[in-house]
């Protein structure tokens, strides 16, 4: 039976049978959202939060339905409106394409949502690289969601949006793990790939639309044993599998083509997704044992740590940066102000290009780096408009947390013989330690005497506000940068203090100036830090 919704920004309510079952959202009957009901003998009520993700596009009336993913039963449905727009509720990237909530709670195209050009891609594409894995000298095979989809469907799983790929290898100890892992990278940029680095042990292959936005992914994950039967496939699978489940590999048909699988694919499928790995459910979520996460963490690191929420937002059509615009402006006046004429700069984390381009307007040659395709796809579609020239800004993929690239490209820079400059509005509050740990090394080897980087960020922590999945409700007191950037030679000044207002409440920030240290240079007394 259908019952009544009422729904909010914030939550979405009905009453339903509890039977644990699993149901999508959809609007104006497209599936935004898939999640799973509480167990219960009763009717009762259900509250609903909405995923931050598919928060900012909470705008305007739909014809809202519940239904049980399953069945397709319409189990509760109603007009919505949300906010004062009477527009229709738009969830769609900037390709006009269809958007759900992912197994990894951010939006993505699925293939359920978009033309049947998208899944052909998709399709061609794994092929392909399964191909070239093969002519490398790799034992390749398809993988998660991908092997879920051949074994249970034949096809790929409606709700999925890209494919996944296995690479077996002989080693057992992580650290020649990563050391095939990085050959592996370049042996496929090589071929003329776009490879995206997740750990040591995690590559995602990136294809885009022509206008430079993400079109799909193909993942490759590292897959090894440490011993007879400990099976390791990072980022979520450990157990026991004997090799005999996994080699030899045979042919599985995959969308009309044959594709290399395990020898036992159901034995893979079961330590994976669990013994109930047969049944439809479009909305399970990977619920990886701590102790296996800690330990594939320890061996491989993250370089994918907030990505998924600066694509978002992006993908939303939301700045980086959360700032009224007079306060921004202020910020940006400043760096203006101190940097010299003509200056080389590098914008850390640029975000939509904002303010690369406004400090390239001002005069200076800039670089501006970011982890965030869509990011950079919304810098060089405002560089189309906002410059002169549309290649005045060299904007660039850069992560952070891969120490490696970054450091990489601080050799670049170093050889070219130029004092370096670095602006990060509003960037370091929103980076973990072990980020900015990698940013202060960073400047440590590219900044010479003459160097300036400056700095943005909030320092006071939002207690109403905070939460741990979303870096700009984060801060950093000063006394976190001073203590973290003197064991590499730096010193900071602080060139003023203000007040923002922000979409997390009100923020105190703090502009400060990062140098070389001076052999003489004595380092300020803790008091001078806590204006």
């Amino acid at each position: 039976m259908t019952t009544p919704l009422t729904a909010s920004r914030r939550k979405l309510r009905f009453e339903a049978q509890g039977s644990g079952q699993a149901v999508d959202i959809r609007f104006d009957g497209h599936r935004v959202w898939s999640t799973e009901l509480v167990a219960t003998a009763d009717i009762h009520k259900i509250a609903l939060d909405w995923p931050p993700a598919l928060r900012p596009y909470l705008s305007g009336t739909t014809k809202l339905e519940v239904a049980d993913s399953g069945s397709g039963e319409i189990l509760a449905s109603g007009a919505v409106r949300f906010g004062l727009s009477s527009k229709p509720v738009s969830v769609r990237d900037a390709e006009g394409r269809l958007l759900s909530i992912n197994k990894w709670g951010r939006l993505g195209v699925s293939v359920a949502g978009v033309d049947t050009s998208f899944r052909e891609r998709l399709i061609a594409h794994t092929h392909e690289i399964l191909d070239h894995l093969a002519e490398l000298g790799y034992t390749a095979y398809i993988t998660g969601g991908t092997l879920l989809g051949a074994v249970r469907d034949g096809d790929i799983l409606p709700h999925d949006d890209d494919t996944d790929l296995g690479v077996l290898l002989d080693h057992s100890d992580p650290a020649d793990i990563s050391l095939a892992s990085y050959r592996m990278q370049r042996e496929l940029e090589e071929l003329g790939y776009d490879v995206v680095r997740h750990s040591t042990a995690h590559l995602q292959l990136t294809y885009f639309t022509e206008n430079g936005s993400i079109d799909h992914y193909v993942d490759i994950f590292t897959a090894f044993y440490r011993s007879a039967d400990e099976f390791c496939q990072p980022i979520h699978v450990r157990g026991n599998l004997p090799i005999e489940s996994l080699l030899p590999l045979v042919p599985i048909e995959f969308a009309g083509i044959s594709m290399p699988g395990p020898a036992n694919p159901e034995a893979w499928l079961e330590i994976c997704y669990g013994p109930a790995w047969s049944i439809p459910n479009p909305s399970f979520a990977f619920v990886t044992p701590m102790n296996t996460r800690r330990r594939f963490e320890n061996w491989f690191g993250s370089q994918n740590t907030n990505r998924v929420f600066w694509e978002s937002r992006h993908t939303a059509g939301s700045t980086s940066a959360a700032a009224d615009a007079r306060s921004h402006r202020r910020e940006l006046d400043t760096v203006l102000a101190t940097l010299p004429p003509g200056s080389a700069v590098v914008d850390v984390g640029t975000g939509d290009g904002a303010d690369a381009i406004t400090i390239s307007n001002a005069g200076h040659h800039v670089i501006g780096f970011d982890y965030s395709y869509k990011a950079l796809s919304r810098a060089h579609a405002r560089a189309e408009t906002e410059t002169k020239d549309s290649h005045a800004v060299d904007f660039r993929y850069l992560n952070i947390y891969d120490r490696r690239d970054l450091l990489t490209f601080g050799a670049e820079l170093v050889t070219q013989g130029t004092s370096w400059h670095f602006n990060a509005t509003n960037v370091l509050a929103g980076l973990t330690k072990e980020g900015r740990a990698n940013y202060f090394l960073f400047l440590k080897l590219v900044m010479n005497p003459d160097s300036l980087a400056i700095a943005t960020f909030d320092t006071n922590y939002s207690v109403t506000h905070f939460r741990g999945d979303n870096p700009l409700t984060w801060h950093y007191p000063l006394d976190w940068l001073h203590s973290e950037i003197a064991p590499h030679g730096l010193t900071a000044e602080l060139l003023h203090t203000a007040t923002r207002r922000t979409a997390h409440g009100r923020r105190r920030t703090a502009t400060v100036v990062i140098r070389r240290s001076h052999p003489s240079h004595t380092e300020p007394e803790a008091a001078s830090w806590n204006a």
